[in-house]
């Protein structure tokens, strides 16, 4: 590919319309970006005040974040389990065998063969949740709120029931003793939500309810790391942009100038 000084002409303005492009973007994105980051700096942020929260929602004040306690009185069992839990998904995984294709070399000497090998899949899973929680003293529906703190239980004797102890192995319980690892052998493991937590949640107080479920997500953090955790986002956003933007810019330039400008000598 031979580059001549016309193409090299041609493609400085292509170039500043790409760049004035990508500028007017982002500055769409900025502007996005500070219409949402308004929108956490007139939110009323309550933290940890059951009361105050309570009163928000009793009087309609609007965005509100809040910082509270996520909370249950009586959990939900497993009957291999000595605690309750606000949620627990029991997973099974069989032990089973796989077969692929291997193959080395290149040309004539190229070869393939058949490969065995094991692995743990999952081949089931059982939910169970409280239907209700309260959050702040105010309650709500299990499902009013998304991404819950869940987390793999660590299995031990003070959660497992005595009979099962002997079959703990690798943070999981065994179906048989031994852990032989034979094909169809089974093993469970447990992710558990625990019956109290603290989390920030961004929502509204309108017609005296604390909602919009699009926006009930729970952040594991408090309010000052939430709303850095906002911003750190936004700039993100815009470095993930321009690192594209550029690479698609390039590959642009760089599709102009393969291709075979002749017109250009006329």
């Amino acid at each position: 590919m031979t580059i001549t000084k016309r193409e090299i002409l041609v493609c400085i303005p292509i170039a500043c319309l790409l760049i004035c492009l990508g500028l007017f973007i982002d500055s769409k994105i900025i502007e996005n970006n500070l219409l949402s980051n308004e929108e956490y700096t007139k939110a009323l942020k309550i933290n940890n005040s059951n009361d105050m929260f309570k009163y928000a929602i009793d009087t309609n004040v609007g965005k509100v974040i809040n910082y509270g306690e996520f909370k249950v009185n009586g959990g939900v069992k497993d009957s291999w389990l000595k605690n309750d839990y606000m949620y627990i998904k029991k997973i099974t995984e069989e032990y089973r065998r796989h077969h692929r294709t291997v193959c080395s070399g290149s040309g004539k000497t190229r070869s393939c063969h058949t490969q065995t090998y094991y692995t743990w899949d999952d081949v089931n899973s059982i939910i169970n949740n409280v239907e209700k929680i309260t959050f702040s003293s105010v309650e709500f529906l299990f499902t009013d709120f998304k991404k819950y703190p869940v987390y793999r239980l660590e299995l031990t004797k003070d959660n497992v029931i005595d009979s099962l102890v002997n079959k703990i192995d690798d943070n999981c319980i065994y179906e048989n003793t031994g852990w032989s690892h034979h094909v169809g052998d089974k093993r469970y493991y447990y992710r558990v939500v625990n019956k109290s937590f603290y989390g920030t949640v961004f929502g509204e107080a309108k017609d005296n309810k604390f909602h919009d479920k699009s926006r009930l997500i729970i952040h594991d953090s408090n309010i000052d790391e939430f709303t850095k955790s906002k911003d750190g986002w936004n700039l993100a956003t815009r470095i993930i942009y321009w690192i594209f933007y550029l690479i698609m810019s390039g590959f642009i330039i760089y599709g102009y100038l393969y291709l075979d400008n002749d017109y250009l000598e006329d």
